[in-house]
């Protein structure tokens, strides 16, 4: 069994449900990821609205892998923001059986020892998990903040099975000043998600294999290991700037020339990577999924 393709396809949050299911069907993957209605989380989607959509993924006959409903990690005594989170997650998987995704993320509460806290982490998981489950979800974890990777293997041997498992983000981890590789092996039997993604040491986003985060080597040890799990698509390219004219930039940035070096300088290189050196208009997003599509379909699907 292989891996699935899916992905975030709403490009920075612009776009709508229905344009997402459509980028996915050129893209040619059948499942996807939901986070945001063009600029809303779903929270602040209507349920009108969503059985809409529900009724184009189903005439698409596509299917909803994991939803993210956005959930804030709060301090484990912030009683309010806990209540919010519980609000939020309720809606969210009311509004979305109709798709029966499988996995919700949710995140961990900010914490300073995992250990010690072990028991106020649970306490504070435990509500998310159980109305996960009323809905017929199950929970995985998101990594966020500053957060390292034995912390989630801590979380995952204690809690056990009450947790599906967790969203494996090597650009996360970098950022995060860890080894990819070392997190890999502290949590590959508990991946249930890969972000296929890659940047530099400092953020800038970059094509597969094309940054600092061994992401090949990862997807190396995951072949190895026959994961099975999802292959998230997702963008953190930001290509706006580079198609602004110069009067619809902000006076500021028009005078910092390196700015405008620096966009210019991206989009020549995935214009090289991705057209193999050929001349060719702007690069668009869509053009950056599909280019990362085409290299996960190479490594895994053969």
């Amino acid at each position: 069994m292989k891996p699935t393709m899916t992905g975030f396809l709403d490009l920075r949050q612009s776009t709508s449900l229905e344009d997402q299911l459509q980028l996915a069907d050129r893209l040619g993957i059948r499942t996807i990821g939901l986070r945001y209605d063009h600029n809303k989380p779903l929270v602040e989607v209507s349920e009108e609205r969503f059985k809409n959509f529900a009724k184009v993924l189903k005439a698409m006959k596509m299917k909803v892998s994991i939803i993210d409903p956005m959930i804030e990690s709060t301090s484990l005594d912030d009683v309010k923001a806990t209540q919010v989170n519980m609000k939020t997650l309720e809606y969210v998987l009311s509004l979305s059986d109709v798709v029966k995704a499988p996995y919700v993320l949710v995140p961990l509460p900010r914490h300073d020892d995992v250990i010690k806290e072990f028991q106020a982490i649970r306490t504070w998981l435990n509500p998310l998990i159980l109305t996960a489950s009323r809905h017929g979800r199950r929970v995985v974890l998101k990594p966020v903040g500053p957060m390292k990777a034995n912390s989630y293997a801590y979380i995952m041997k204690q809690m056990g099975s009450a947790i599906e498992g967790v969203l494996y983000d090597p650009v996360h981890l970098l950022l995060n000043k860890e080894s990819t590789t070392t997190a890999y092996r502290l949590l590959r039997n508990d991946i249930v998600a890969v972000m296929t993604l890659d940047s530099t040491v400092s953020g800038h986003p970059k094509l597969l294999g094309y940054g600092n985060t061994d992401v090949l080597i990862i997807f190396r040890k995951m072949l190895r290991d026959k994961y099975q799990g999802l292959l998230v698509l997702d963008t953190r390219f930001d290509l706006q700037d580079s198609k602004e004219t110069e009067a619809q930039k902000p006076f500021f940035k028009r005078l910092f020339s390196s700015e405008k070096k620096k966009k210019a300088s991206v989009m020549a290189e995935l214009s090289h990577i991705i057209y193999q050196g050929q001349s060719h208009q702007d690069v668009r997003e869509e053009d950056i999924l599909a280019n990362q599509a085409r290299a996960l379909n190479t490594i895994f699907m053969k």
